[in-house]
């Protein structure tokens, strides 16, 4: 196991399959999430290509809106590209739709697409995913 961390948040990192297991997000030692990569940037997938990986992140109701899954995300993307030896080019991340405060379905999940911004990501259209339906990616 290793340990990253920034301030006040730590991921366990499961140094046996650090590119297809979930990080916990521990915060002042409580669990309040996860955050992952999804799949090895080597071996393309049905979402990357080779040099690629695919992000995702929840955080547990209670600590949402709080920049948390924004700062998870950063440690790991610095932690992935930092491996250069494990030729990370690309992380891309997609988001499912959401529902606002109201009950109406919504384009995306906005909270989702916001620590995606923060991150620096840039929208590059939506797909099809037979699990899920669209997908903004």
């Amino acid at each position: 196991m290793s340990f990253l961390s920034d301030s006040d948040i730590i991921l366990i990192l499961d140094d046996n399959e650090p590119w297809s297991k979930s990080c916990s997000i521990l915060y002042k030692e409580e669990k309040i999430g996860l955050v992952g990569f999804q799949g090895h940037p080597i071996i393309p997938t049905k979402w990357s290509d080779r040099g690629e990986t695919l992000i995702g992140y929840e955080i547990y109701e209670e600590y949402r809106n709080k920049g948390y899954a924004t700062l998870a995300c950063s440690i790991l993307l610095n932690w992935g590209f930092n491996k250069s030896y494990q030729n990370l080019l690309t992380v891309k991340a997609h988001t499912i739709h959401g529902w606002n405060l109201i009950g109406e379905k919504v384009r995306g999940n906005p909270a989702s697409i916001r620590v995606l911004e923060k991150l620096g990501a840039i929208y590059d259209g939506h797909h099809h995913d037979d699990d899920v339906g669209e997908v903004l990616i």
